[in-house]
């Protein structure tokens, strides 16, 4: 009784009251302001949150990335930010210059007071006093150079870098051999000397090593040094304290590199304009990239390195995510991309493509940005196959199929949600028109005051462009007189500008999870909780929701609009029986069609003699049948079954019933199907006995006429 009460009343009205204890015992964790909680980017389609730059969409040419000067040690699929202009990975980067011990060395090497590791004040450099009285030394150095010269020197030399200060050590330097000396041996152990030169007036001037010490405050170490790291051009080679890698990493690197780059990569394309992430499948996963790693190290021989190494180098250096961009690649667009020599007609197209793109993209940044407009949007999310979890008898089984139609309203920024399951309808045109119907109807319960609709969809004909879809928004507009006009408008094919539904869908992935979902109404569960802040309003449909509108659209000539290239429609309660269209938003004037009926020639004389108001009404007479209930596969229900044993009691009493009415449906059909058959058989079995007569006595006849 329980399960059938579940089934009869609808899966949301037994959820309710869980949903709500449930939501009672969760503790808030921060609020937003109901005015701007749910407000999306007009660039991303994100909340205002993000750092989109506040840019208009009509500017295609801005330059969103600004290029940066520090990326050699960075892979080339690693982006910038386009406000920072830093170079983007997957983890954050280290910032060296911010250390304590960076800045200490900074102040070193340039001279100035710092505090050392061990707490010790470290004096500022500064010209030093000679303890020798240089008027008598035999350079006559203080003769040649003033005190504010030698001032001039040391600041002009605290202010190079290191690599700068060991190019001056060696021009104002010279060392030679010493000369053989006539001592003993070992008497004197010095192999150079060296001389001492500053530049005054453009000469270079000689002076003695103190004076030439104590002027720059410096030891005679760094003078050493400096000439012991020359090459043989004379010239100092840079510091490499710390940059010697052994072999061995080296190649161990450079091998795992070559792996990341070798998985094919999809990156991003129309979902968001402003991604700089590139994107690995999403069964992928670090342990498995670097298992693959290992496999392909004991191919060749080689001793793979350790999995942090690995993921440094993946974290670090590649801007690389496991998941699939939130939309398909544009068909179009990718064609032109890898025809390499593209004819003049295959160039116009491209281009009259990708304006027409832009096109839409400014018809819907307007419509963004009208907040007294209603503006709904919707689109059909992946099918949920149910049940889904991490039980191995479930991989291999054929599942039940649940289908989810999501809405967005502008005015509220409220989101709706209609799901059916298999057994009531498929995802046909028929069964979207009436699933829009139901949250249509919805949306004028939340806003009576509505007279005007603005609705954005996709461009697919077979769902949402299409007669059903046009039939089904007339008889919506006929049964509500409040509603005057109703907007219908397409994204370009392979464009979606429906950012508003692609982030809801993206929200409830990501409340699903890896979670397990044995039926409907778990899934309901979840789905009545997506988005946090202001929750979908979700719908079971019925039976009598799912109307057959493609009965009424085919008695009436709707081949005079061209489908497969309007991108707007546009309905008017004041006339009924007429549709506008246009081809391109950039169009300003619409073109007008009626609509009428398919009648023969007596019909047609009936309705000569009937009243033009009758005739206009003719859309409206015609009653709106139910749609045709669909039912399970025999094998789909011996695959539920066997997966009873595993689901909950509530969700298996919910499968358990409905494999039990989709099985006597079928039984009902066959012993009908076996009735008529049995019909069929006997009447055919009289129809062959008499043909069998028929056939002797013809060969009776052809024996006596031969005789």
């Amino acid at each position: 009784m329980e399960a059938e009460t579940l089934f009869s009343n609808g899966i949301e009205e037994a959820v309710e009251e869980e949903v709500q204890e449930e939501e009672s015992n969760v503790v808030a964790t921060g609020t937003l302001d109901d005015n701007n909680a749910n407000e999306l980017c007009e660039l991303c389609g994100k909340l205002v949150h993000c750092e989109c730059p506040k840019v208009s969409l009509e500017d295609d040419d801005v330059d969103h990335g600004v290029e940066s000067d520090n990326t050699n040690d960075v892979r080339p699929s690693a982006r910038t930010h386009q406000r920072t202009g830093k170079p983007l990975t997957r983890k954050r980067k280290r910032n060296p210059n911010e250390w304590k011990g960076e800045k200490r060395k900074q102040l070193r090497q340039s001279g100035q007071s710092y505090v050392t590791v061990r707490g010790e004040l470290q004096p500022e450099k500064s010209v030093q006093k000679c303890k020798v009285d240089h008027f008598k030394c035999r350079f006559k150095c203080s003769q040649k150079i003033s005190d504010e010269r030698r001032t001039c020197i040391h600041q002009q030399h605290w202010s190079l870098c290191d690599q700068e200060k060991r190019h001056f050590y060696i021009a104002t330097t010279t060392r030679k051999d010493k000369v053989r000396s006539r001592r003993a041996e070992n008497h004197n152990r010095k192999k150079q000397s060296y001389s001492y030169y500053f530049t005054i007036d453009g000469t270079d001037t000689r002076i003695c090593k103190e004076f030439y010490l104590k002027t720059l405050d410096i030891d005679e170490k760094r003078i050493i040094n400096s000439h012991c790291s020359k090459n043989e051009s004379g010239i100092p080679m840079p510091y490499r304290r710390g940059k010697k890698q052994h072999t061995k990493f080296v190649k161990a690197k450079d091998f795992i590199r070559k792996h990341i780059e070798s998985i094919p990569k999809v990156e991003s394309h129309y979902c968001r304009r402003d991604t700089k992430k590139e994107y690995f499948s999403g069964d992928l996963n670090l342990q498995i990239l670097y298992e693959e790693y290992t496999k392909k190290c004991l191919e060749g021989d080689q001793q793979p390195a350790k999995e942090h190494m690995y993921r440094t180098i993946f974290n670090h250096e590649y801007n690389i995510e496991f998941h699939q961009p939130k939309k398909d690649r544009c068909d179009t667009c990718e064609i032109f991309k890898m025809n390499r020599n593209p004819s003049e007609e295959e160039a116009l197209m491209n281009a009259a493509h990708l304006t027409s793109k832009s096109k839409t993209r400014e018809e819907r940044a307007k419509d963004r940005l009208d907040k007294t407009a209603c503006v709904i949007c919707f689109d059909m999310q992946n099918v949920f196959s149910l049940p889904r979890g991490n039980v191995s008898n479930f991989f291999y089984k054929r599942k039940l199929n649940v289908y989810h139609l999501t809405g967005h309203c502008s005015l509220m920024k409220q989101a709706y949600g209609v799901l059916w399951p298999e057994t009531l309808s498929g995802r046909s045109g028929n069964d979207i028109a009436s699933g829009l119907v139901v949250i249509l109807e919805k949306v004028l319960a939340d806003h009576p005051a509505v007279t005007d609709l603005i609705l954005w969809s996709d461009s697919r004909v077979p769902q949402n462009r299409n007669k059903i879809m046009t039939t089904a928004i007339k008889l919506f507009m006929h049964d509500h007189p409040s509603v005057k006009t109703i907007t219908q408008k397409f994204c370009e094919p392979g464009h979606s500008e429906v950012q508003e539904v692609d982030n809801l869908h993206s929200q409830i992935e990501t409340a699903l999870g890896n979670g397990e979902i044995y039926s409907p109404l778990g899934l309901v569960r979840i789905l009545k909780r997506c988005p946090r802040n202001k929750p979908l309003k979700l719908q079971q449909l019925r039976k009598e929701d799912m109307k057959d509108f493609q009965s009424i659209a085919n008695k009436f000539k709707f081949d005079v609009i061209p489908f497969t290239k309007v991108k707007t429609l546009q309905y008017s309660a004041l006339e009924p029986m007429n549709i506008k269209y246009k081809t391109s938003f950039s169009s300003n004037e619409w073109s007008e069609e009626n609509l009428q009926q398919k009648l023969n020639k007596t019909e047609k004389l009936r309705n000569k003699q009937k009243n033009h108001l009758d005739q206009q009404n003719n859309l409206f007479s015609v009653p709106c049948s139910i749609a045709k209930v669909e039912n399970l596969s025999a094998e789909k229900m011996k695959d539920l079954s066997s997966m009873l044993a595993f689901m909950p009691p509530q969700d298996k009493a919910y499968m358990e019933l409905l494999c039990k009415k989709s099985a006597s449906k079928v039984m009902s059909k066959k012993s009908s199907l076996d009735h008529i058959n049995q019909e069929v058989g006997e009447t055919s079995t009289e129809t062959i006995e008499l043909a069998n007569e028929n056939t002797k006595l013809a060969r009776n006849r052809r024996a006596k006429i031969q005789k």
